[in-house]
Parts: C-alpha cells; structure tokens; sequence
C-alpha cells in the first residue's frame, strides 16, 4: 500500500460489485462484473451504464479510508425484496495485490441481517467471514456516528463538501491548514510554499525591529555571496585578556587596543590604517 498524503475520504456515492477472498478481512473488486448476478436496480444500472463514472477504484486511490455500506444478496435473485441476507457498515480502504483491487474492511463498525437490524460492533472486533459466490455491493455512504469517522489515531473532524465529515489525520510536527481546497495536515515545507519565500522575505525586510540570532554562525553559501549594510558593527567588544576562540579570518572589535583585529590561524592581528594626505 502507498502513503498517501490525506488517508480519510468520506465523500459519498460510489459503489463496486465485490465477492469473497480467501481473507476474512478482504474482498475481491469486480468493477461492475458481478452486478449481473445482483437484483435488478443494480444488474440494469450496470447494463444501461449508469455506474460508469461511480466505481470505487476510481473514486479512491490505494489506501484511502472511506466509510461503506456492504450487502451481499442471494445470486441472481429476482428482485430486491428478501434477497439481502447479509449487511454491514464500516471503515475501510482498497489496497493492490498481485494486479486485483481488494477491499479492506478495516473496521466493520455494524453488522446485521440487512440494513434495518443492523446491530453496533465493539471497536477492534474482526469483521464476519464471507463465503460462496453469492455477490456483493460495496458503496461509500457517510458514517452515522461520529465516533467511527475517528478511526484513523490522530485525526480530526473537517469538512469539504456541505454535511459531509472529513477525517484529518494530522502528521507529526505539522498544522491543520487548508490547501489546494482541501482541509488538511501542513508540513513545514507546504508551509513556506503557502507563505512563499518572497513574502517571508519581505516580512522580514520590511521588520523595524532588531533581529536576535543565537546560531553559532551565518553561511552564505551561494558563490560570490556579499553581506551588505549601512553599518557593519564587531560586536560584542572583546579585551586583549578574553579574546573569543576563533577561526582563521575572525574579526573582533578590542577595547583594550580600540582596534579592529583578525584572526590570521596562529596570532591575532590588528587592522591598521593610515590619514590620508
């Protein structure tokens, strides 16, 4: 599985025929293959091209947490009615395996009969084993608890679109922030592309008041770099008893000799000038 940046998509609207795998976790992504085998209102959608544009492998890139609603119904039923056998709600994802689409049922939150004695799972407990070729639809809906929308550690509760719950996870070190429309966890480098260097710089520029650096030491690394100001100032003053350990090419500023002074690599020396005739 790859790590995307957001892992939470709780949008809705998507759906995907599915069956059984040899994992109790995972289901088998059959595009719209195994809609031919469901209840009319979804073996004519899929015929008559309805679903075309509403699959779940192209709503959802790999790894992608969404919140589904899963049905499995006796194969090739007539109709609708009585068919369901089996229903379940919950968090989960699609991950790649040897070029097939599997559905993760991470947390299987309700399970039940069908939709409407749907019962509460506890948090952690495995998801029931599916079996048979008996087919399933796989649709993304959104959660009706907000607990189950905090699945994923560290996250919390955004919004997109109108009424629709967003899982943010925030990463370590970063800021909750929206970018690209979209509401997410900020890393250090987003932040200085949304703030721009220019801006940065600008602020900085622009500041009247004094600037304090604790680093040890200021590297212009760019060739033919030049640090340029209306006034260059030694400071602190040293005497000649606690001169700084220094570097070869150090400048000071000494009280004691009221002279500049360089560091040659073995000796300080002082800066001499002569008056001009």
């Amino acid at each position: 599985m790859n790590n995307p940046k957001s892992r939470n998509d709780f949008t809705t609207g998507s759906l995907e025929s599915a069956g059984s795998s040899y994992d109790r976790q995972r289901l088998v992504l059959l595009g719209k293959s195994n809609f031919a085998h469901c209840p009319p209102q979804y073996r004519d959608g899929a015929t008559e091209g309805r679903f075309d544009e509403l699959l779940l492998r192209d709503a959802y890139k790999i790894g992608i947490r969404f919140f589904y609603n899963l049905q499995q119904f006796r194969r090739d039923s007539p109709r609708i009615e009585n068919s369901v056998y089996f229903a379940e709600q919950g968090v989960g994802y699609i991950e790649k395996e040897d070029g097939k689409l599997f559905f993760v049922r991470e947390h299987a939150c309700y399970s039940g009969l069908d939709a409407y004695s749907l019962t509460y799972n506890s948090l952690g407990e495995l998801p029931d084993s599916i079996s048979g070729d008996d087919p399933l639809v796989i649709s993304s809906i959104t959660p009706k608890n907000y607990l189950h929308a905090l699945a994923t550690p560290h996250s919390v509760i955004a919004s997109i679109d109108s009424f629709v719950p967003t899982p943010v996870e925030l990463e370590e070190n970063s800021l909750l922030g929206r970018k690209d429309n979209r509401v997410q966890s900020i890393d250090k480098d987003e932040l200085r592309e949304i703030l721009t260097d220019e801006a940065i710089i600008d602020s900085v520029k622009k500041t009247q008041s004094q600037l304090a650096l604790s680093s040890r030491r200021v590297n212009l690394t760019r060739k033919n770099s030049v640090l340029s100001a209306p006034i260059i100032r030694a400071y602190p003053p040293y005497k000649g008893t606690n001169r700084p350990k220094a570097q070869k090419g150090a400048i000071i500023y000494n009280e004691t000799t009221d002279c500049l002074e360089y560091f040659t690599g073995t000796q300080w020396r002082v800066i001499k000038w002569e008056l001009s005739d």
